[in-house]
């Protein structure tokens, strides 16, 4: 739609300049030209939804426009698929991921990038490394009371669709239904922020907690069993629900969605819990699911806050 408008604006007051071969092949051989031409064309589309005026089109014609506005745009995601596949391959090799969740991360990152773009990629890379981290963090200690994952917290396919799963759908429907992409951008921060606080919160507290609860009952309980929580893993998963409220923030502007991104993250992580504690002890649900329930009812917080809000 808006390089349509600028097609408009632009093929009116123009025809191709004898010196548009070379002004393209100028831009071709510079690569900061190409981007401050995508800045510029950035502030006309600003300028054509904040005023809805015609933009006068001096510099380039149309197919100047195009090819540029094409070009940098293609140079952004083949940048965003590179570190990507870095990012699987090295995960794949120090034997973080399997190679189909490496595929799979895969997959799932371009569509975070393509719905919320850096800052979602960021998102994304702040739970994985924070979670890789929290995971391997007081490992000796794990082993010795048997709350070390199986395979050293090695991620399968089943754990990054539980865990970005959601954040990947909600990338999704940024793309089929833009007239909402900053409700699910803030949807996707929530299930990132219940994901980051849920892993911190467990693997943390397990090994830094000192008393541990039951959340149905508030009696004390076995460390490590489901639906079983600490002081200690409780303010982790909070710190790691601001880690990720943060980024947001740095990338779409800070307001009252920083703290409702932190409450949503709370509640999703407690949710985990409860479901945890009920459905995962009876063998209802196994603990993807749970995980991924966890992230889409975080989401589901905010999308309910965001229409109330409206309303």
């Amino acid at each position: 739609m808006s390089i349509m408008l600028i097609a408009d604006a632009c093929m009116r007051p123009s025809r191709l300049s004898s010196t548009g071969t070379a002004i393209l092949k100028n831009y071709f051989a510079h690569f900061f030209a190409l981007q401050r031409c995508k800045e510029e064309l950035t502030n006309l589309e600003n300028s054509v939804r904040q005023q809805a005026v015609a933009i006068p089109c001096k510099r380039y014609n149309f197919i100047q426009v195009f090819v540029i506005y094409k070009l940098s745009m293609t140079s952004d995601y083949l940048t965003i698929i590179l570190i990507l596949l870095a990012g699987a391959l090295i995960s794949v090799l120090a034997k973080k991921l399997t190679w189909l969740a490496g595929l799979t991360g895969f997959v799932t990152g371009v569509l975070i990038y393509v719905g919320a773009g850096y800052t979602g990629i960021t998102m994304l890379a702040a739970f994985f490394i924070l979670g890789t981290v929290a995971t391997s963090w007081g490992m000796d200690k794990k082993k010795q009371k048997g709350l070390a994952e199986k395979d050293y917290g090695r991620r399968t396919t089943g754990q990054v669709i539980a865990n970005a799963g959601v954040a990947a759908i909600m990338g999704f429907l940024a793309i089929v239904k833009p007239e909402n992409r900053t409700l699910f951008q803030l949807m996707m921060a929530a299930s990132f922020s219940s994901a980051t606080a849920d892993t911190l919160s467990s693997e943390m507290g397990n090994v830094l907690g000192k008393r541990f609860y039951n959340i149905l009952t508030f009696r004390k309980d076995k460390r490590g069993l489901d639906g079983v929580v600490s002081m200690e893993g409780t303010l982790w998963g909070v710190a790691g629900s601001i880690c990720i409220a943060a980024i947001h923030a740095i990338g779409f502007g800070f307001g009252v969605n920083f703290y409702l991104i932190i409450i949503a993250g709370t509640i999703g992580n407690l949710s985990d819990s409860l479901l945890g504690a009920t459905l995962e002890r009876k063998h209802y649900l196994n603990n993807n699911t749970v995980n991924f329930l966890n992230t889409a009812i975080a989401a589901a917080v905010v999308c309910v806050v965001y229409f109330f809000n409206k309303s």
